[in-house]
């Protein structure tokens, strides 16, 4: 552009010097430079929503105590579990042991589970795990019973809990039999199965056979045991049970941010062009700032010579850029708004659109354009007026 507008000059605007001011000149820079604002309104926006989305995704409460929780795979170990889970125990710090087929809140999609009953059809969410999985990860049962290891051996039907949006979508009852196979014994809390992006569906936990061969293992850590000592124990049982143990052991929080890697990329991504937005436009900000203090040096010793300060000097610069900066802002909330709501749409739970976030955008970046403005015009302010008036 600067190329282009360079060879486009005019011989008799050349010739007299004051292209610089002409008024499509101004024009065109100050149109540059408001798209280059709100871009940088719009991405910071957006960035900070995102990263607000990501902290609720990892602090929203599940329905479950994922505190204190290692998780580890027991795809190599899986004929051992019973073993394994006895010398768990004995290491000094676990409170209790308990396995899945699959982990909770780390996906969107798990086994399925569809069957006639009577008159009606019931779908849902299945999973089976050991009688001690609830208790181990906090699930309260609110009707019935949870799991007991004499299951195994008094029970006459496979057993299980439905969560309470199965219960009040089906009309389920402990001590109801489905399909003449599966018996409610009790009716459990809702939890955040899947990941915030789904809503809470039916869900049913069932007691697996006895010889299941599980794919993970939950290890419930008392409070206030060292919890990087008492990975460090997990992982030498592993190791014993299965020399050379490839597989990590994880606490539950780093399971949930596996789970949410591409919102993760994507709002580091944002927050990254935010940030080189923002940097374009106070680079185009101080240029500005200079070439008008090099082509107002005349007006600005007028100024001082009838009475001016530095001071008001500097807010003659400053007054400009902040008109510049409110309509920016105002053009950027449309689309900033659209943009967060469409994104916040692909979560069946998200934030809400905090309002605080609009005038912190715009603090920040005025913050930044001041300093700049400020810096730059500062030192033209306070050259000696007769310098500039005998140099013209």
């Amino acid at each position: 552009y600067p190329a282009f507008y360079l060879t486009a000059f005019s011989r008799a605007g050349s010739v007299k010097g004051n292209m610089g001011l002409s008024r499509s000149g101004k024009r065109v820079r100050t149109t540059l430079l408001c798209i280059q604002f709100t871009a940088a309104f719009i991405l910071m926006t957006v960035a900070l929503f995102l990263l607000q989305q990501n902290r609720y995704m990892l602090d929203a409460p599940l329905g479950f105590d994922k505190d204190e929780i290692l998780v580890c795979e027991t795809s190599l170990v899986r004929n051992k579990i019973n073993a394994l889970q006895e010398e768990l125990k004995k290491i000094p710090g676990v409170e209790n042991t308990g396995c899945a087929q699959a982990i909770p809140g780390s996906s969107d999609y798990y086994m399925y589970w569809s069957f006639p009953d009577k008159e009606r059809y019931i779908g849902t969410t299945a999973m089976f795990v050991s009688p001690s999985f609830m208790k181990v990860m906090g699930i309260d049962i609110i009707d019935g019973r949870d799991f007991r290891e004499s299951d195994y051996t008094d029970m006459e039907y496979q057993i299980g809990i439905f969560n309470e949006t199965a219960g009040k979508q089906y009309g389920l009852f402990p001590g109801e039999i489905l399909g003449d196979w599966l018996q409610v014994i009790g009716i459990c809390d809702d939890i955040k199965f899947s990941s915030l992006r789904k809503e809470i569906t039916p869900i049913a936990f069932i007691l697996s056979p006895k010889d299941y061969q599980y794919s993970h293992m939950f290890i419930r850590i008392l409070a206030g045991t060292d919890l990087k000592a008492a990975r460090q124990a997990v992982e030498n049982c592993l190791e014993k049970f299965y020399p050379g143990y490839p597989l990590p052991v994880r606490f539950y929080d780093s399971v949930l941010e596996d789970a949410y890697q591409k919102e993760q990329r994507t709002g580091s991504l944002v927050a990254l062009f935010s940030l080189i937005a923002l940097v374009i436009s106070v680079v185009g900000v101080f240029s500005l700032v200079s070439f008008e203090c090099g082509y107002r040096r005349k007006e600005s010793a007028i100024r001082k010579v009838v009475g001016a300060t530095s001071g008001e000097l500097v807010w003659m610069f400053c007054r400009k850029y902040l008109s510049i900066l409110c309509i920016c802002f105002i053009v950027s909330i449309p689309f900033s708004v659209i943009v967060v709501q469409r994104w916040l749409e692909g979560f069946a739970y998200h934030i809400p659109l905090y309002w605080w976030v609009f005038p912190l955008v715009l603090l920040a970046i005025t913050v930044v354009t001041l300093a700049t403005v400020i810096w730059q015009s500062w030192s033209a302010a306070g050259e000696n007026p007769v310098d500039n008036l005998r140099t013209e």
